[in-house]
């Protein structure tokens, strides 16, 4: 009798558990969407390896030029090109954050909490979103051309650098504060960035300099990811971070971003304004950027929680 006492009152335990996760429409809602997310995430994938993202079939084609170009940058390039296509740091980055998701969707007592990451992936994985955020490497790569291929979605560099105050924190820049490719790492109360696996090779181009945050976060260049992304689509602790920063620096509480000081104000720093190309030009030569020996430098994506570590930030 005891036993069966027992096991009525699991039983009466479990359907208690079962009519409160029933009872909750966040969590009902939370579970759509994840799976939605799910669905869209994969559905890029097909859409990459099919070919019809077009900033993805540009970036391929600029790598392929570049590589043609400046063999010295062999290495790195075979890296950015990558970007177009499923093994993308930024869609294995999606990936990543999608696994958190439904990880943190079973164990959180507040399923609402859950719910704007869960619309961010599902944005995320538009492919329109996903082949704009793409514009990114496609500009390091034009960079890296020393101007013989142009940037799309944004103003040359050197027009650039006259027209909103900002510097050369070498190649590879758009890419700096995107988690997909490195992290701010804190040192004497001092942070500065360190590019991940063969995207490190960006620092040896540029002699080793370090980029501080302080520097970059009032004299960074455009970037798609860092001026349109971040708050839109970016991971939770990337939004959170966002958010707390423009309202330290303003008191305010807005979408616009907070470029600090003196900055000036622009199209560029509102992600608007600029047409971007729809093709990849032909062929051209561009000399050489660097030359000595190549270096090899392995890996990928970190394993990196965006809900248990911190991003970004510091002095």
């Amino acid at each position: 009798m005891r036993a069966v006492r027992i096991f009525s009152s699991l039983l009466l335990l479990l359907a208690l558990v079962l009519l409160s996760a029933c009872s909750d429409p966040n969590r009902v809602l939370l579970e759509q969407k994840v799976a939605d997310a799910e669905t869209r995430i994969d559905a890029l994938g097909n859409a990459i390896r099919s070919g019809s993202i077009r900033n993805a079939t540009i970036l391929k084609q600029y790598a392929k030029i570049l590589r043609d170009d400046q063999p010295d940058l062999d290495e790195i390039v075979i890296a950015l090109s990558k970007e177009g296509t499923d093994k993308s740091q930024q869609y294995l980055f999606l990936k990543t954050r999608l696994s958190e998701l439904k990880q943190h969707t079973d164990q959180i007592g507040n399923p609402a909490q859950l719910l704007p990451e869960a619309d961010a992936l599902v944005l995320a994985a538009n492919p329109l979103t996903y082949g704009q955020s793409l514009a990114d490497p496609i500009n390091v790569l034009a960079d890296m051309s020393n101007g013989k291929l142009p940037r799309v979605g944004v103003i040359s560099k050197s027009d650039e650098a006259s027209y909103n105050d900002t510097k050369d924190f070498g190649s590879g820049s758009q890419m700096i504060g995107n988690p997909a490719y490195g992290q701010w790492n804190n040192s004497g109360g001092t942070s500065f960035w360190e590019f991940y696996g063969m995207y490190s090779m960006f620092s040896m181009l540029t002699g080793g300099n370090r980029v501080y945050y302080n520097s970059w976060n009032r004299y960074r260049p455009y970037s798609y990811y860092q001026d349109v992304g971040v708050d839109r689509y970016g991971s939770a602790r990337e939004r959170k971070k966002y958010r707390s920063s423009y309202s330290k620096n303003t008191g305010l509480n807005n979408n616009r971003k907070s470029f600090g000081g003196a900055r000036k104000s622009s199209s560029l720093s509102r992600g608007a304004g600029v047409k971007a190309r729809s093709a990849a030009p032909a062929p051209r030569k561009a000399s050489s950027l660097s030359s000595g020996s190549k270096k090899s430098f392995g890996g990928s994506l970190r394993s990196s929680s965006t809900y248990s570590r911190g991003f970004g930030g510091g002095k």
